[in-house]
């Protein structure tokens, strides 16, 4: 669902059109840079679907760790970098 995804009818772009440019956030100033266009959650399934997935990375980040014997915060970020 890009830019051109319509809720209740109406166009991410077309709401843009009507509240104006917004200042943009840290995040979306990074995607300006890069020229990445964000594609939004309009529907509660699809932010769902996107928690789900931090959550299962988020689980087997921790089951590495077990498995290397990684008990400490310090130790985790010097072999996460």
């Amino acid at each position: 669902m890009g830019s051109g995804a319509k809720f209740l009818g109406i166009s991410v772009r077309q709401v843009m059109a009507v509240i104006g440019e917004q200042t943009p956030t840290q995040v979306g100033q990074a995607l300006r840079a890069l020229g990445i266009e964000p594609i939004f959650a309009m529907f509660p399934q699809a932010k769902g679907r996107v928690e789900r997935l931090f959550n299962t990375l988020q689980d087997r980040l921790v089951q590495e760790f077990r498995l290397q014997g990684i008990t400490t915060t310090s130790k985790s970020d010097e072999v996460s970098q």
